[in-house]
């Protein structure tokens, strides 16, 4: 909303998206085109990162197996979804986003052992990806 001609991207993981998942009607309703990149690692984060460094890696509750199908409910707020399950599909996409006027939600599938952050090496869907950082 403050720079309505500058293209945003939101990346967020499988977790944090649910706590705010309404804000994709609020985009609709102002006609926000916003990239949503949404890391699928079906684990909470944070959570799964605290309980590593405390707690010797003895995981509770950070496991999700009952999740939405994010790309469906993308488009249930009137959106496009977009699920990249392989890196190749990353550059078409890409471009298939720039040449619209709209949200467009992708679920890029992680391992679930994949933590997303600067200090690991990334893999997508069981292969290398790119070096994070």
């Amino acid at each position: 909303m403050a720079l309505p001609e500058e293209t945003v991207v939101c990346v967020t993981g499988d977790g944090s998206i649910q706590m705010n998942i309404q804000e994709l009607s609020t985009a609709l309703q102002y006609e926000l085109p916003v990239l949503v990149v949404n890391l699928n690692n079906r684990y909470l984060g944070m959570v799964k990162q605290w309980q590593d460094m405390i707690y010797s890696g003895r995981h509770s509750q950070s496991y999700m197996q009952s999740l939405p199908d994010f790309v469906r409910l993308a488009e249930a707020y009137g959106h496009v979804g977009i699920q990249i399950s392989h890196p190749h599909e990353l550059e078409s996409n890409l471009a298939r986003r720039w040449n619209r006027c709209a949200i467009i939600a992708w679920c890029l599938l992680m391992l679930p052992s994949m933590a997303a952050s600067t200090s690991t090496r990334c893999r997508f869907a069981g292969a290398e990806w790119m070096k994070c950082g």
